[in-house]
């Protein structure tokens, strides 16, 4: 099976809010112990967010699954993911309500990814890993910025597929004042860095049997 086609479904698992019902389409959800966390520093030390709640589903053409390349959201692609603001650990209970207030978790209580087009990215497949180029609308505390994220995926074995990657941000990109603590005397950076680690499985109520996503993954 040539394992670039099975990969660009990918996209499907960074899901979150399909648009639109189903039509005769490869339906996809995230699996449980997905992953999604921010990195950062201060003029103090380092620190790390991890997420709670990631949330996700989406959605391939199965007219297009035996050619998947440069597939848009123009061709029937439905792909995004959901993160709660507010679900957000950093370790420390003033840091975590600090990092709250910073996102406006009140007013925006989700971050979400909402993907326009894959591409696989150049360099070379390592370990079964292909590198893949996803450009969507990344919206933050209510401000939208087009982004493109550089990542790597594969194919598994039961139809699934597996996708991680990072990327850069500067939180004043979308009107978020870094946060301060101890009247002044730490202050986090602008640049932070956002993480993924997810895995999609085939939605069981769209599909007539577990063993459809597989049989469709392996027909390209």
């Amino acid at each position: 099976m040539p394992p670039l086609r099975r990969l660009l479904m990918l996209v499907a698992l960074v899901a979150a809010v399909a648009a639109g019902p189903a039509r005769a389409q490869m339906r996809y959800v995230l699996a449980g112990g997905a992953k999604f966390w921010i990195t950062g520093s201060s003029n103090v030390s380092g620190f790390t967010c991890e997420a709670g709640d990631v949330s996700g589903a989406g959605g391939i053409p199965a007219a297009r699954a035996a050619s998947l390349e440069g597939l848009s959201r123009r061709q029937g692609l439905e792909a995004g993911l959901s993160v709660g603001a507010r679900s957000f650990d950093c370790g420390n209970p003033k840091m975590n309500a600090d990092l709250r207030k910073a996102l406006k978790a009140s007013a925006f209580p989700k971050i979400s990814f909402v993907v326009d087009r894959v591409a696989v990215a150049s360099g070379a497949e390592r370990a079964g890993w292909t590198p893949l180029a996803v450009a969507g609308r990344l919206s933050i505390a209510g401000a939208e910025q087009s982004v493109t994220i550089h990542g790597e995926g594969r194919a598994l074995a039961d139809g699934g597929f597996r996708l991680r990657g990072s990327l850069p941000l500067r939180m004043t990109d979308f009107d978020i004042a870094p946060p301060v603590a101890m009247m002044g005397l730490v202050r986090a950076r602008d640049e932070i860095t956002a993480h993924f680690d997810v895995t999609a499985a085939c939605a069981p109520a769209q599909h007539a049997d577990a063993g459809e996503c597989l049989a469709s993954a392996q027909a390209r």
